[in-house]
């Protein structure tokens, strides 16, 4: 199946521990994952990933690094779940939203249709701007699509 969503239908509660998750002062990565049998054009998130991550400085800066076996893990938690990791995030330490050499190099989601969000400052400003429905309700959902983050 062709996997190319329009746009992006999140559970505040993925929306809350996804600002909790990234809110540190080190870069943080996540995965939002999805049913594979879920139609587009909307994807619904169903699940955020926190990988066992290592922090690393050098004098290029500052990153993550995700080793093999933990991908491996992910991977076959999503085939058992029946789920794809379809958007993957992480913060920056400045307003710089640029996918870096190093971010190329070490990205973990990217099929046709996978969606990479930086959040710029660590994360202190919260998640990017997305346009929220019902906002009095509990069960707000939060839609992302590419022009909103574009």
């Amino acid at each position: 199946m062709q996997y190319s969503p329009e746009s992006w239908e999140i559970p505040k509660e993925i929306m809350d521990e996804t600002t909790r998750a990234l809110s540190h002062q080190h870069e943080v990565f996540v995965l939002w994952t999805a049913k594979r049998s879920e139609v587009v054009p909307r994807c619904r998130i169903c699940r955020i990933v926190i990988p066992r991550q290592i922090p690393e400085s050098s004098i290029l800066g500052v990153s993550v690094r995700i080793d093999g076996d933990e991908l491996a893990r992910i991977v076959y938690d999503n085939y058992t779940r029946g789920e794809k990791s379809v958007v993957q995030l992480h913060t920056h330490p400045g307003r710089s939203v640029v996918m870096s050499g190093l971010d190329h190099e070490r990205e973990v989601v990217r099929h046709p249709g996978a969606l990479s969000i930086i959040v710029p400052w660590y994360a202190r400003d919260g998640l990017p701007s997305v346009r929220r429905t019902d906002p009095g309700s509990s069960r707000v959902m939060t839609h992302l699509s590419r022009t909103s983050i574009s």
